[in-house]
C-alpha cells in the first residue's frame, strides 16, 4: 500500500477497531497484512466474525490510535476466510483521515484490579482497558455479577490506585472456557480519563516494541 504504515494504514500487528457506519457494531482485530490496497485482520478472540454477522459487500471503518491522534479509513468486506471464520479481508475504499470523533483508544494489558460489587470483592486483573472501560477476567466456575449490575473498580496504575464507578455490560464466555466481566466506566474525571489514557498508549508502545523484535 502507498503511504507510510501506521500513518497512511495501519502496519502490522496494529490493534484497530472496525466499525460499521451507524450499525453500533465495533469488533477489536489486529492487522495481518496491508498490501495492494487490502486490509486482512484478525478477530482479537472474543469475537468471531461469524458472530458479528458481517458479510461480503458490506461498509466499514477502521480506526486506529496513534500517539497525538486517531487515523480512520473507510473499507468495504470482501471476504471472510480462515477455517474458522476466524479473518476479514477488507478492500479499503477512500484515503485515510484524521478522526474527528473523540474514541476510546483500548490495549490489551493485564493490570491489577479489585472489583467490589456490594459485599463481594474480586481481586484479578484486565484482560483489557480504555478509559471508556475494561475486559476484567474472572473465574470461570465462580459466583460473578451478573449483567446491569454496579460496582467499583479499583485499578493499579503503575503503583498507583484509580477507582472507578462502572456498570457490567455483559459477562463473556470464550470458547477456551475463560471467562470475562466487560464493564463500562461512569463518572471518571477528565484527570482520571488521562492517566488511564497514558497507561493504555504506554501498553501499546510496549507491544510495539515486543512485535518489532
Amino acid at each position: 500500500m502507498n503511504g507510510d504504515p501506521g500513518v497512511d494504514y495501519p502496519d502490522n500487528g496494529n490493534e484497530v477497531q472496525m466499525s460499521v457506519p451507524g450499525g453500533g457494531v465495533t469488533v477489536d482485530c489486529r492487522t495481518v497484512s496491508a498490501e495492494d490496497g487490502v486490509l486482512v485482520l484478525k478477530t482479537m478472540g472474543l469475537d468471531e466474525p461469524k458472530r458479528v454477522g458481517l458479510k461480503a459487500g458490506d461498509r466499514v471503518e477502521i480506526f486506529w490510535a496513534r500517539v497525538l491522534d486517531s487515523r480512520v479509513v473507510p473499507a468495504t468486506v470482501a471476504a471472510v476466510e480462515g477455517a474458522t471464520d476466524s479473518r476479514w479481508r477488507l478492500r479499503v475504499t477512500g484515503p485515510v483521515e484524521v478522526s474527528q470523533r473523540r474514541t476510546a483508544v483500548r490495549a490489551r494489558v493485564a493490570i491489577p484490579v479489585v472489583l467490589a460489587a456490594g459485599e463481594q470483592t474480586i481481586e484479578t486483573v484486565t484482560d483489557d482497558l480504555s478509559e471508556g472501560g475494561a475486559r476484567i477476567v474472572v473465574e470461570a466456575t465462580g459466583k460473578n455479577p451478573d449483567a446491569g449490575t454496579s460496582v467499583d473498580v479499583h485499578l493499579d496504575l503503575n503503583g498507583s490506585e484509580l477507582t472507578a464507578r462502572a456498570q457490567v455490560i455483559r459477562v463473556i464466555t470464550h470458547e477456551t472456557g475463560r471467562k470475562f466481566l466487560s464493564v463500562s466506566f461512569s463518572g471518571l474525571s477528565e484527570r482520571d480519563q488521562d492517566r488511564i489514557r497514558r497507561r493504555v498508549f504506554q501498553a501499546l508502545r510496549e507491544e510495539r516494541a515486543r512485535l518489532a523484535g
